[in-house]
């Protein structure tokens, strides 16, 4: 008995999710979750292929769109895989669990995976991105494909768009406003077992390892990785405005055909102009203040909920707020033409 308490004891069985949030680095970690996924195994880690995605993001968003009554079996497809391996760790990642909070299931996982999994202990984690940026990035991936379940039809229908009415719809949607990184977290505990959530900047000067993902691998006890890792191409202002300009002419499935043409097709007619920031694609001073002043109130709760520094999650930017028009009229008309030639 005296011997069996000196032994060091083994360590639970775990589930980590990692849930978002949309626009802070999800695709950097499944990538290279995905990539490792042979080495992870060597390590005791397992990233499903079960229920996960063969291409593209490669995450587990066919997980994420199983009915609730699916789910026991599918869980129980993911733990066989981890235990073919000998792993006692299991990682599930996609976005779609806050990008879609309210029809995610994401509760519905969690509950499921206490009942099917109740020897498995649960770890849930999401990284936040400051609010400016946030906002930003955010309408720019809506305008892209969409993004918060946001109704892009109904948007486009309802008159000139711009970030200010997509941040109205998404606070009308959620019942709160989308820079306020305590709705988000609020948000998430009300519907995740007490104790379960893990919440994280993904502001470099907040972590204790060099960027997000050597974080998030430091967390689950696996080695950074080995290099900087590929980021997501950036699409141009001028391009944004662009692809919000050809929604007001068509509908969402025209442009779904117009799109991967519209992407390609330079419409500057020469050297594409600076970085401006355009009048609907980003926000004004008069936005910037409220978040700041948001911001100031949440600080102190916010501090006291995530597990990593938030000074500079919680930064105000220092910029010029200043907009422009990006599209003139010979502009719109190029792009008219586009869609009468191309249009189905």
């Amino acid at each position: 008995m005296v011997l069996r308490a000196l032994l060091p004891r083994r360590r639970p069985r775990q589930v980590w999710l990692h849930i978002g949030l949309p626009k802070c680095g999800s695709t950097t970690i499944q990538r290279h979750m995905a990539e490792a996924y042979e080495q992870h195994l060597q390590l005791g880690l397992c990233y499903p292929q079960s229920h996960r995605s063969a291409t593209g993001y490669r995450n587990h968003i066919p997980l994420a769109r199983l009915a609730a009554e699916d789910l026991p079996a599918a869980l129980a497809e993911i733990e066989a895989e981890a235990d073919r391996h000998g792993c006692r760790r299991i990682l599930l990642s996609c976005e779609h669990w806050t990008n879609a909070f309210y029809t995610g299931r994401l509760a519905a996982l969690a509950e499921a995976l206490q009942q099917q999994m109740p020897d498995w202990q649960i770890r849930l984690v999401a990284y936040f991105r400051n609010p400016y940026d946030l906002a930003e990035s955010s309408y720019a991936q809506f305008l892209r494909a969409g993004l918060f379940g946001i109704d892009k039809p109904a948007f486009f229908a309802a008159g000139p768009p711009g970030i200010g009415r997509y941040l109205s719809c998404f606070e009308k949607n959620y019942g709160f406003p989308l820079p306020s990184l305590l709705g988000f977290a609020q948000m998430l505990q009300a519907g995740l077992p007490a104790g379960s959530l893990i919440l994280r900047s993904n502001e470099p000067a907040d972590l204790d390892a060099p960027d997000m993902l050597s974080d998030f691998c430091s967390l689950l006890g696996l080695p950074p990785p080995a290099a900087a890792e590929r980021r997501n191409s950036r699409i141009l202002p001028r391009k944004l405005a662009e692809i919000e300009y050809v929604q007001t002419r068509v509908s969402q499935p025209v442009y779904a055909q117009l799109r991967p043409k519209l992407l390609k097709r330079d419409f500057t007619r020469g050297a594409p102009p600076g970085p401006a920031r355009g009048s609907s694609l980003h926000l004004s001073a008069a936005m910037a203040e409220e978040i700041t002043r948001r911001l100031e109130a949440e600080r102190g709760q916010l501090a006291a909920l995530f597990a990593t520094r938030t000074d500079a999650l919680c930064a105000a930017r220092r910029q010029d707020w200043s907009q422009a028009e990006l599209l003139d009229e010979e502009a719109r008309a190029r792009l008219r033409k586009f869609i009468r030639r191309q249009s189905p």
